[in-house]
Protein backbone atom coordinates (compact mmCIF):
# COMPACT_ATOMS: atom_id res chain seq x y z
CA UNK A 1 0.00 0.00 0.00
CA UNK A 2 1.27 3.80 -0.85
CA UNK A 3 1.84 6.01 2.07
CA UNK A 4 -0.15 8.41 2.94
CA UNK A 5 1.83 11.19 0.89
CA UNK A 6 2.96 8.56 -1.51
CA UNK A 7 0.80 8.68 -5.08
CA UNK A 8 -1.20 5.55 -5.84
CA UNK A 9 -0.06 3.88 -8.22
CA UNK A 10 -3.23 3.36 -9.99
CA UNK A 11 -3.09 7.63 -9.75
CA UNK A 12 0.24 8.00 -11.38
CA UNK A 13 -0.26 6.01 -14.61
CA UNK A 14 -3.26 8.08 -15.26
CA UNK A 15 -1.07 10.57 -15.05
CA UNK A 16 1.82 9.30 -16.99
CA UNK A 17 -0.66 8.58 -19.68
CA UNK A 18 -1.86 12.00 -19.96
CA UNK A 19 1.66 12.55 -19.94
CA UNK A 20 2.13 10.36 -23.37
CA UNK A 21 -0.76 11.83 -24.76
CA UNK A 22 0.13 15.35 -24.53
CA UNK A 23 3.24 14.38 -26.42
CA UNK A 24 1.39 12.55 -28.87
CA UNK A 25 -0.60 15.69 -29.77
CA UNK A 26 3.16 17.90 -29.51
CA UNK A 27 5.01 15.87 -32.13
CA UNK A 28 2.79 14.64 -34.42
CA UNK A 29 0.53 17.58 -35.33
CA UNK A 30 2.91 18.52 -38.79
CA UNK A 31 2.66 14.62 -39.62
CA UNK A 32 -0.46 14.39 -39.48
CA UNK A 33 -1.44 16.99 -42.06
CA UNK A 34 1.50 16.19 -44.25
CA UNK A 35 0.26 12.22 -44.61
CA UNK A 36 -3.48 13.67 -44.73
CA UNK A 37 -2.28 15.96 -47.76
CA UNK A 38 -1.06 12.93 -49.33
CA UNK A 39 -3.76 10.71 -48.48
CA UNK A 40 -7.22 12.78 -49.51
CA UNK A 41 -5.58 12.95 -53.37
CA UNK A 42 -5.28 9.09 -53.52
CA UNK A 43 -8.91 8.55 -52.06
CA UNK A 44 -10.15 11.24 -54.39
CA UNK A 45 -8.45 9.06 -57.28
CA UNK A 46 -10.52 5.76 -56.34
CA UNK A 47 -7.83 4.67 -53.87
CA UNK A 48 -8.62 3.12 -50.66
CA UNK A 49 -7.26 3.87 -46.78
CA UNK A 50 -6.50 0.53 -44.76
CA UNK A 51 -4.90 -0.08 -41.51
CA UNK A 52 -3.08 -3.19 -40.35
CA UNK A 53 -1.67 -4.35 -37.04
CA UNK A 54 -0.84 -7.74 -35.26
CA UNK A 55 -2.05 -8.27 -31.77
CA UNK A 56 -3.25 -5.46 -29.58
CA UNK A 57 -2.13 -3.09 -32.43
CA UNK A 58 -4.30 -4.77 -34.63
CA UNK A 59 -7.45 -3.94 -31.98
CA UNK A 60 -6.69 0.18 -32.86
CA UNK A 61 -6.93 -0.87 -36.70
CA UNK A 62 -10.36 -2.34 -35.39
CA UNK A 63 -11.54 0.52 -33.46
CA UNK A 64 -11.40 2.76 -36.44
CA UNK A 65 -13.47 -0.01 -38.81
CA UNK A 66 -17.15 0.28 -39.40
CA UNK A 67 -17.11 2.81 -36.54
CA UNK A 68 -19.40 5.95 -35.12
CA UNK A 69 -17.73 9.51 -36.55
CA UNK A 70 -15.31 7.19 -39.32
CA UNK A 71 -14.86 6.44 -42.59
CA UNK A 72 -16.91 4.52 -43.91
CA UNK A 73 -14.13 3.24 -46.69
CA UNK A 74 -11.78 2.60 -44.21
CA UNK A 75 -10.78 -0.78 -43.94
CA UNK A 76 -9.09 -3.45 -41.14
CA UNK A 77 -7.34 -6.20 -42.39
CA UNK A 78 -7.97 -9.08 -40.30
CA UNK A 79 -5.14 -11.97 -40.35
CA UNK A 80 -6.41 -14.85 -37.92
CA UNK A 81 -3.30 -16.03 -37.48
CA UNK A 82 -2.29 -12.77 -35.26
CA UNK A 83 -5.49 -12.08 -33.76
CA UNK A 84 -6.11 -12.66 -30.23
CA UNK A 85 -8.48 -14.86 -30.46
CA UNK A 86 -5.78 -17.42 -30.69
CA UNK A 87 -5.36 -20.37 -28.43
CA UNK A 88 -2.93 -20.74 -26.92
CA UNK A 89 -2.62 -16.44 -27.13
CA UNK A 90 0.94 -16.73 -27.18
CA UNK A 91 0.67 -18.59 -30.57
CA UNK A 92 -0.46 -14.99 -31.78
CA UNK A 93 2.99 -13.52 -30.64
CA UNK A 94 5.15 -16.41 -32.41
CA UNK A 95 3.31 -15.75 -35.78
CA UNK A 96 4.28 -11.98 -35.51
CA UNK A 97 7.74 -12.60 -35.76
CA UNK A 98 7.27 -15.22 -38.13
CA UNK A 99 8.21 -13.91 -41.72
CA UNK A 100 7.17 -15.30 -44.61
CA UNK A 101 3.48 -15.63 -44.34
CA UNK A 102 1.59 -12.14 -44.34
CA UNK A 103 2.41 -11.58 -47.81
CA UNK A 104 0.27 -14.41 -49.25
CA UNK A 105 -1.97 -13.12 -47.41
CA UNK A 106 -1.79 -10.04 -48.44
CA UNK A 107 -1.79 -10.53 -52.17
CA UNK A 108 -5.72 -10.62 -51.33
CA UNK A 109 -5.89 -6.51 -50.99
CA UNK A 110 -4.34 -5.99 -54.29
CA UNK A 111 -2.72 -2.76 -53.66
CA UNK A 112 -2.33 -0.17 -56.07
CA UNK A 113 -0.37 2.57 -56.23
CA UNK A 114 -3.41 4.61 -55.11
CA UNK A 115 -3.93 3.03 -51.70
CA UNK A 116 -2.94 3.90 -48.43
CA UNK A 117 -2.16 1.71 -45.63
CA UNK A 118 -1.81 2.04 -41.58
CA UNK A 119 0.49 -0.31 -40.24
CA UNK A 120 0.71 -0.12 -36.89
CA UNK A 121 2.98 -1.69 -34.09
CA UNK A 122 4.80 -0.32 -30.90
CA UNK A 123 7.94 -1.95 -31.17
CA UNK A 124 8.13 -1.68 -34.88
CA UNK A 125 10.66 -4.20 -35.21
CA UNK A 126 8.65 -7.44 -36.16
CA UNK A 127 8.67 -9.39 -39.36
CA UNK A 128 4.95 -9.26 -39.86
CA UNK A 129 4.46 -5.62 -39.97
CA UNK A 130 7.59 -4.68 -41.40
CA UNK A 131 6.54 -7.68 -44.11
CA UNK A 132 3.29 -5.83 -44.68
CA UNK A 133 4.71 -2.17 -44.88
CA UNK A 134 7.33 -4.13 -47.35
CA UNK A 135 4.56 -5.77 -49.48
CA UNK A 136 2.40 -2.32 -50.09
CA UNK A 137 5.30 -0.43 -50.88
CA UNK A 138 6.43 -2.96 -53.43
CA UNK A 139 2.78 -2.11 -54.79
CA UNK A 140 3.37 1.76 -54.66
CA UNK A 141 1.06 2.07 -51.85
CA UNK A 142 1.40 4.65 -49.34
CA UNK A 143 2.75 4.15 -45.95
CA UNK A 144 1.81 5.24 -42.50
CA UNK A 145 3.76 4.09 -39.49
CA UNK A 146 2.15 4.19 -36.19
CA UNK A 147 5.01 3.25 -33.95
CA UNK A 148 7.24 4.39 -30.85
CA UNK A 149 10.78 5.73 -32.12
CA UNK A 150 12.04 5.43 -28.80
CA UNK A 151 11.04 1.70 -27.69
CA UNK A 152 11.67 0.91 -31.64
CA UNK A 153 15.06 2.44 -31.51
CA UNK A 154 16.56 0.41 -28.52
CA UNK A 155 15.13 -3.00 -29.81
CA UNK A 156 16.92 -5.15 -32.81
CA UNK A 157 15.07 -5.86 -35.92
CA UNK A 158 13.86 -9.48 -36.38
CA UNK A 159 13.73 -9.25 -39.98
CA UNK A 160 16.16 -10.18 -42.39
CA UNK A 161 16.19 -6.98 -44.71
CA UNK A 162 17.17 -5.31 -41.10
CA UNK A 163 14.83 -2.87 -41.21
CA UNK A 164 12.11 -1.42 -38.73
CA UNK A 165 8.47 -0.11 -39.67
CA UNK A 166 10.00 3.68 -38.88
CA UNK A 167 12.30 3.18 -41.74
CA UNK A 168 9.57 2.11 -44.16
CA UNK A 169 6.72 4.30 -43.00
CA UNK A 170 6.11 7.58 -46.01
CA UNK A 171 4.64 9.14 -42.72
CA UNK A 172 6.03 7.87 -39.23
CA UNK A 173 3.29 8.97 -36.19
CA UNK A 174 5.20 8.27 -32.80
CA UNK A 175 2.99 6.92 -30.02
CA UNK A 176 5.37 7.81 -27.48
CA UNK A 177 5.24 5.08 -25.46
CA UNK A 178 8.39 3.61 -23.42
CA UNK A 179 10.76 0.49 -23.89
CA UNK A 180 8.59 -2.32 -22.59
CA UNK A 181 5.34 -0.61 -23.23
CA UNK A 182 4.09 -0.58 -19.35
CA UNK A 183 4.12 3.19 -17.45
CA UNK A 184 4.83 2.76 -14.08
CA UNK A 185 6.11 0.36 -11.40
CA UNK A 186 3.80 -1.47 -9.10
CA UNK A 187 4.44 -4.43 -7.42
CA UNK A 188 8.29 -4.65 -5.06
CA UNK A 189 10.07 -6.07 -8.01
CA UNK A 190 9.89 -2.77 -10.11
CA UNK A 191 7.50 -4.64 -12.53
CA UNK A 192 5.70 -2.23 -14.18
CA UNK A 193 2.16 -2.29 -15.67
CA UNK A 194 -0.27 -0.19 -17.63
CA UNK A 195 0.12 0.64 -21.02
CA UNK A 196 -1.11 3.64 -23.18
CA UNK A 197 0.27 2.91 -26.82
CA UNK A 198 -3.24 1.42 -27.31
CA UNK A 199 -5.26 4.67 -26.33
CA UNK A 200 -2.69 6.54 -28.50
CA UNK A 201 -3.03 5.06 -31.65
CA UNK A 202 -6.62 4.67 -31.27
CA UNK A 203 -6.36 8.48 -31.49
CA UNK A 204 -3.95 8.70 -34.16
CA UNK A 205 -6.27 6.73 -36.46
CA UNK A 206 -9.03 8.98 -35.81
CA UNK A 207 -7.15 12.65 -35.94
CA UNK A 208 -5.64 11.25 -39.29
CA UNK A 209 -9.34 10.14 -40.70
CA UNK A 210 -10.46 13.76 -39.19
CA UNK A 211 -7.26 15.56 -40.90
CA UNK A 212 -8.31 13.38 -44.18
CA UNK A 213 -11.34 14.35 -44.38
CA UNK A 214 -10.81 18.36 -43.80
CA UNK A 215 -8.22 17.70 -46.83
CA UNK A 216 -11.04 16.02 -49.23
CA UNK A 217 -13.37 18.63 -48.31
CA UNK A 218 -10.98 20.89 -49.26
CA UNK A 219 -10.38 19.38 -52.77
CA UNK A 220 -14.70 18.80 -52.71
CA UNK A 221 -14.30 15.25 -52.46
CA UNK A 222 -15.81 14.53 -49.03
CA UNK A 223 -16.06 11.64 -47.90
CA UNK A 224 -18.73 9.44 -46.31
CA UNK A 225 -18.79 8.63 -42.54
CA UNK A 226 -20.83 6.68 -40.41
CA UNK A 227 -23.21 7.81 -37.57
CA UNK A 228 -23.92 6.34 -34.22
CA UNK A 229 -26.97 3.24 -35.25
CA UNK A 230 -28.35 4.37 -32.30
CA UNK A 231 -29.42 8.03 -33.04
CA UNK A 232 -32.50 8.49 -34.98
CA UNK A 233 -32.31 6.99 -38.55
CA UNK A 234 -28.67 6.03 -37.84
CA UNK A 235 -28.82 2.50 -39.17
CA UNK A 236 -30.44 4.04 -42.45
CA UNK A 237 -27.83 6.76 -42.73
CA UNK A 238 -25.11 4.28 -42.52
CA UNK A 239 -26.65 1.98 -45.06
CA UNK A 240 -26.32 5.09 -47.71
CA UNK A 241 -23.45 5.90 -49.46
CA UNK A 242 -23.56 9.52 -47.59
Amino acid sequence: MPSKDETPAYLSFLQEAQAQLAAVVDKNAEELGKAARKIAPRLKSGGRLLGFGCGHSGLISQDAYYRAGGLKGYIHIFAPRVELDQHPIAHSSVEEKTPGWIEGHLQAQSFTDRDCLIVISTSGVNAVPVEAALCAKEAGALVIAITSVAASSALSTGHESEMKLSDLGDFVLDNHSPYGDSLVAVTPNGSKMGSASTAAGCLLVQSLSIAVQEESLRLGAPLPTYVSGNLPGGMEKNASRE
